[in-house]
């Protein structure tokens, strides 16, 4: 585990049995650790310091690179429709203004749910809010591909740019802890 001093100074621990939390513990000139708190000892003679556990290599390297994939993922979702857009418009029908508005709806959903998005995150915690919002885009990708008419292309788009927008906002929250 990896403990840093008040001062920031980084000391180190051996206890593999230690799991993902925080706990303050006071170090005597001995080297001795006790939980914070306890004893009749002067400020002079402890320091204390708050041990946070290290999350295991494997697991770490893992999820940073599923949060990768899912990043490179979302930028060609985003391009998918500007690469499709002439084939889209022939068979929809579809004036250049309408891919337009099509094209630029992402944006807007995505800009719109940014600041909910991490109210949420701090209230349901970021690995709940990002598996959700990872389904809500698959469902709203594959809805994209199936849809028949103009308005259901403007929904999914709509739904899509709702669950991409925790991505980059609890991607790193979910990695730090």
């Amino acid at each position: 585990a990896r403990a840093l001093s008040h001062d920031n100074t980084p000391d180190l621990e051996e206890d593999p049995l230690q799991s993902c939390q925080h706990r303050t513990v006071e170090i005597l000139p001995s080297g001795k650790q006790t939980p914070f708190g306890t004893g009749d000892r002067s400020p002079a003679e402890i320091r204390s310091v708050t041990v946070i556990a290290a999350i295991p290599g494997w697991r770490r390297r893992v999820s940073v690179s599923l949060l990768v994939m899912a990043g490179c993922i979302s930028y060609i979702d985003r391009a998918a429709l500007s690469i499709g857009n002439t084939a889209i418009m022939s068979s929809m029908h579809m004036s250049y203004t309408g891919m337009g508005w099509l094209l630029s709806v992402f944006a807007w959903a995505y800009l719109v749910s940014q600041i909910p998005a991490g109210l949420l995150a701090d209230r349901l915690g970021g690995r709940m809010l990002l598996g959700a919002g990872l389904c809500l885009w698959s469902c709203a990708q594959i809805g994209f591909g199936l849809m028949q008419g103009v308005a259901g292309l403007f929904i999914c788009r709509i739904l899509l740019g709702l669950g991409e927008s925790p991505l980059f906002l609890v991607g790193p929250r979910v990695r730090v802890r």
